[in-house]
């Protein structure tokens, strides 16, 4: 399904999500035009990141989310608490999280763009957090809602996130 020039994968509630093995997926699709000549998609290559504000202490990169046992696992190693390096990983119950898909845009600095994320628009000296609506990502403008497809990033930086950065709204 295509809403606002995004990809959106259908997710059965059964289903374990590996975002490794989607990426891998993603980015091994071809297709063919009217001649005969394979090519990559535009967005095979696009990917489906997420990361996870937990127990309303720590952001995280997750790694897999468990739908049917309603769980996340998340890199550990990113807080160097991880003791043999590069080998810890870390489960949360979908109760102490609050998940934040990837927009698969970036800012000015070339920052990945999450849902949650506070924008600051050098232009016009506003701020918007990030939400998906209407199956867009986007900001509230002044009025209404503006489709960060319909934006000019090269005058938006990311100055911080909903849970630890409320006081920027």
């Amino acid at each position: 399904i295509t809403f606002c020039g995004f990809v959106l994968l259908p997710i059965k509630h059964t289903l374990t999500l590996n975002l490794r093995q989607i990426m891998k997926v993603q980015n091994n699709v071809t297709v063919k035009d009217q001649d005969g000549n394979s090519t990559k998609p535009l967005l095979s290559s696009r990917l489906f990141k997420f990361r996870a504000w937990v127990r309303n202490e720590l952001m995280v990169n997750v790694l897999s989310i468990d739908f049917n046992n309603e769980f996340i696992t998340w890199d550990d190693n990113q807080y160097d608490r991880c003791v043999p390096p590069n080998k810890c990983y870390e489960i949360e119950t979908f109760d102490d999280i609050v998940l934040m898909q990837i927009t698969g845009l970036t800012d000015k600095n070339g920052k990945e763009i999450y849902v949650g994320d506070i924008l600051y628009f050098e232009d016009d000296s506003t701020t918007g957090k990030v939400y998906f609506e209407d199956g867009c990502f986007g900001t509230m403008g002044r009025y209404n809602f503006i489709s960060l497809m319909d934006t000019n990033l090269n005058i938006a930086k990311i100055i911080g996130n909903v849970f630890q950065n409320p006081e920027l709204l």
